[in-house]
């Protein structure tokens, strides 16, 4: 990995931002990646929005 992290503390985030944010990570790590396992979160993390950055990430690598 490239050592970096992304942090983003808001009490709400648009989803343009996230966006945002995932494409700067990818970038970020120099090369694209051919082969990924994105884990979907189980139910009790619903409220922290993982499901929809794992969609959101998906849908940047297909």
């Amino acid at each position: 990995g490239t050592g970096k992290t992304l942090r983003i503390e808001a009490e709400t985030i648009e989803v343009a931002q996230i966006k945002a944010g995932l494409a700067e990570w990818l970038t970020g790590l120099g090369y694209r990646p051919r082969k990924v396992l994105l884990l979907p979160p189980d139910i009790t993390r619903s409220h922290s929005g993982a499901g929809l950055i794992v969609q959101l990430l998906w849908q940047m690598l297909t």
